[in-house]
């Protein structure tokens, strides 16, 4: 169901009810489910064979246990699940099981790792540690032909169950220790396994090489759906542990929705998996510890954002009744096959520990879909196309002040083919780039061109009047200039320079231009340090056009104190404004471009420790391989979604002849396509249409770029569902769940120094006016984390101090904590459908306060 606008409060009843009905299921008809089933289990313990403490069978009811003991004592208070555990684990003083290499025999790590980051003990950690470090230090070279009377051939993962027991250990300790040392042994071991177990054709596991070319009654290969859930369960806990972003998880990503799409499409009817997967006729009867790691796993997917809701939902649904159908009035769950290595015959009173623990893990993961019947559950849904004005996104034109006088007009009125009208630039671009000379901005000491240059006061005044916000880069450098760009009262003082074609440009080094430069500097911060005003300074300038390469110095030894100097002097000044900085090979060096194989070599170093102050990164020919190379591809990748990231096109209507370009453009419109997708490699937060020629060939040749930038580019936010209560107590404390997704491939970078985390999401009350009368922060949230393809959630539990009771309205806002009382004020544009107040906050539902 869709927010749409103008809705009434029985619209948004409706939505939640509508929601509910796609989750068939109470939060607290899934805690007592569980509840029921874990209570059983500890009161009718196993003690038959391999039902050791330590044994695998319990190390996997452990695995579901500790979730479910997490989830008992936040949400309930209910801590006698874990207590439960801890005795466990004190008693057989937290050793693994017998085996030194053996994955069984490590399966019960996994929750002693969990219990160990609650207690943080060091003694429920040493044993694991001691085992696999002995493990990673001695990799053992045992055959994949597992036999069961040859010890060597069960050192290795050599039957697919074992992707459960062990993987998780080593991923858990990479997450504690940050040792990569056992996360390439896991790497290096799983993906052995894959390639000797994993049929690629019916994208399924053998249990193990016993079972290649066996067949079903039916003729298919033989498949065993227990097996298959221990992997896809395994590769769960593995994805959890593995941060986003780290370049081993792609791999784990893409076998585990491989695996969940083949899985989902071999559900039964009932709702259940049968123990073989391709021959479920052969054996008729449900089978729940398969259906409850495949349900864990699923809903694990959905609520990551791996898994598409609409294509997985109506599987979970179906897995999860079947499993608690499954569940008898006392607690017991039944169709547990037992203990084996294939397809066997289950009946409905076979249980089993490890069939609990599937289930308590898949309960943990329904929960967190589960409507409180309290709450509201409000799904939203994307905008991916209005043009928003939010900093550090979207596209940007640049000017100085010497464009000419019908320049707004012109950039007013931009033809496009494609639409056969005029558009207005200011629809597309929000931000105006200045780049000019130090000597238009300072024509004389303590003169400044933002009060006495009528052009350019003109340009800006043109911005600021179409809603734009504006940059700047001061170039001092007067090479490739019509005049001199440095002001002469500079060189009148004594500073030293050299001539290029009679204008003089002055030496970095010299001290008398670093003394005028730094007092210019912190008066042009006093102006321009307002990032209501301006969207980025550009904080180098120095060097040939301002980009920091063919640099001239008294003495090429200074180049380092010339770099740490200017960077550390924007650093100082610009503290609200964020500063970004021309990246590629030659940093503050003396060529010029010589080839793409020729680098300077400290020049990593230096734009490193310009990223480690707070700098953002910018590059001035996108697309063009002869200036934006190899080099800079393969150096911007660290920074991705840690520095935001611009880009500017090449210059190629008038100059630069693409043709000759290595990436074999023939058009303009192929130049524009090379920088589009540039641009995606790199995922940038902005776009620069140049000037003059240059933007209106975005406009006339790459239109349908243009509209994807917007809607793909940069970063896009919003919340795709939110939970808050419809009654509630004045002084109460309450629980508002809220999920957030960045539809751009750019992030929101609420991690540099000059935002300082300062947008955040803040819930509000609304009287009927639509005046936010209360509202609540949840300092919790890091928008810079919200990264595509990964939806961040929250549980927020703010206190309700001094509400009156009433009828309010539930809203939702990306704030801007320096601005009103800190939880109160819009700070950036939501990218959903729905009604929004005029200070913009998107409406969510009525609530009532007693």
């Amino acid at each position: 169901m869709k927010i749409h606008r103008q809705l009434t409060a029985a619209a948004f009843l409706f939505i939640s009810m509508a929601i509910m009905a796609q989750v068939p299921f109470s939060k607290k008809e899934v805690k007592e489910k569980m509840k029921q089933v874990a209570d059983w289990q500890i009161s009718n313990p196993n003690t038959a064979h391999e039902h050791h403490d330590l044994d695998w069978t319990n190390g996997a009811l452990y695995v579901g246990m500790v979730d479910w003991a997490k989830l008992a004592e936040e949400e309930y208070n209910d801590g006698t699940y874990y207590q439960w555990l801890y005795k466990i684990g004190r008693r057989n003083c937290w050793q693994p099981h017998q085996r030194l290499y053996h994955a069984d025999d490590i399966t019960v790590s996994q929750s002693f790792i969990d219990l160990y980051r609650k207690y943080k003990k060091e003694e429920i950690l040493t044993p694991t540690l001691a085992r696999t470090e002995w493990i990673v230090n001695h990799p053992s070279n045992g055959t994949f032909k597992l036999e069961y009377g040859d010890n060597k051939t069960l050192e290795r993962w050599t039957w697919c169950d074992a992707l459960f027991m062990a993987p998780p250990v080593y991923a858990k300790l990479y997450r504690e220790t940050n040792n990569r040392k056992y996360l390439q042994f896991m790497d290096n071991e799983y993906r052995a396994t894959y390639e000797y177990l994993f049929d690629k054709e019916e994208n399924l596991f053998y249990r193990d090489w016993h079972y290649f070319g066996k067949k079903e009654a039916n003729g298919k290969k033989v498949f065993w759906g227990r097996g298959n859930a221990w992997v896809l369960a395994g590769l769960a806990e593995v994805l959890q542990e593995l941060p986003k972003g780290l370049m081993e998880r792609a791999y784990y990503e893409e076998l585990f929705i491989r695996l969940c799409t083949r899985i989902a499409g071999l559900q039964n009817e009932d709702g259940y998996w049968h123990a073989s997967l391709l021959d479920p006729a052969s054996y008729p009867s449900p089978e729940t510890s398969s259906t409850g790691f495949f349900v864990y796993a699923l809903a694990y997917g959905v609520n990551a954002g791996l898994l598409n809701e609409d294509d997985f939902m109506p599987v979970i649904i179906k897995g999860w009744k079947a499993l608690t159908d499954a569940v008898d009035a006392s607690g017991k769950l039944g169709w547990v096959q037992p203990i084996g290595a294939d397809p066997r015959k289950v009946t409905r009173d076979m249980t089993e520990v490890y069939g609990v623990g599937a289930f308590l893990a898949a309960g943990c993961q329904i929960y967190k879909m589960a409507v409180d019947t309290e709450a509201d559950y409000i799904k939203i849904w994307p905008d991916r196309k209005t043009m928003q004005g939010n900093p550090l996104s979207g596209w940007v034109v640049y000017a100085n002040e010497n464009v000419s006088d019908d320049f707004w007009k012109k950039y007013d009125h931009i033809y496009v083919p494609e639409k056969g009208t005029t558009v207005k630039i200011s629809d597309y671009a929000r931000t105006l780039y200045i780049r000019t000379h130090w000597s238009t901005f300072n024509p004389a000491e303590g003169v400044y061109g933002w009060d006495t240059n009528e052009k350019l006061k003109k340009v800006i005044q043109g911005a600021l009047d179409r809603g734009m916000r504006l940059s700047f880069r001061v170039v001092v450098d007067s090479r490739d200039r019509k005049n001199e760009a440095t002001p002469a009262y500079v060189f009148d003082a004594g500073a030293k320079y050299y001539t290029d074609n009679g204008k003089r440009s002055p030496y970095p080094d010299d001290p008398i231009f670093q003394e005028k430069y730094a007092k210019f500097i912190e008066a042009f911060a006093q102006k321009y340090n307002d990032p209501d005003l301006v969207e980025f300074i550009d904080g180098y300038g120095l060097g040939k056009w301002g980009e920091a390469h063919t640099m001239k110095y008294i003495d090429p030894k200074n180049r380092e104190a010339v770099f740490n100097w200017i960077t550390d002097l924007y650093v100082k000044h610009f503290t609200k404004v964020p500063l970004v900085i021309n990246y590629h090979r030659w940093m503050g060096a003396g060529k010029d471009w010589a080839g793409e194989e020729n680098f300077d070599p400290d020049s990593k170093r230096l734009l490193d420790s310009a990223c480690e102050k707070g700098f953002s990164l910018r590059h001035d020919a996108f697309g063009m391989r002869e200036y934006y190379g190899q080099w800079e591809r393969n150096y911007v990748k660290p920074w991705i979604m840690k520095r935001p990231v611009l880009l500017e096109g090449g210059w190629i209507v008038s100059k630069h002849p693409y043709h000759n370009d290595p990436s074999g453009y023939k058009t303009a419109k192929d130049v524009r396509i090379g920088e589009f997708e540039d641009g995606q490699e790199a995922h940038v937060n902005m776009m620069d249409f140049r000037v003059g020629d240059e933007t209106m060939s975005w406009f006339r040749d790459a239109y349908p770029l243009v509209e994807r930038f917007i809607s793909e580019g940069g970063y896009r936010l919003y919340p795709d569902s939110i939970v808050v209560p419809k009654e509630m107590k004045s002084g109460s404390r309450i629980k508002i769940v809220h999920r957030w997704n960045n539809l751009g491939w750019g992030y929101c970078p609420t991690n540099i120094p000059q935002w300082n985390q300062k947008y955040k999401v803040a819930f509000a009350l609304l009287n009927q006016d639509n005046q936010v009368v209360y509202s609540y922060l949840d300092n919790n949230t890091d928008l810079s984390v919200w990264i595509k393809g990964y939806p961040t959630s929250y549980e927020f539990t703010p206190k309700l101090h001094g509400v009156k009771k009433g009828t309010y309205t539930w809203a939702v806002a990306l704030v801007d904590t320096t601005k009103g009382n800190g939880s109160n004020v819009k700070g950036l544009d939501i990218s959903a459908k729905g009604t929004f107040t005029n200070s913009g906050w998107l409406k969510l539902s009525e609530v009532t306060v007693k």
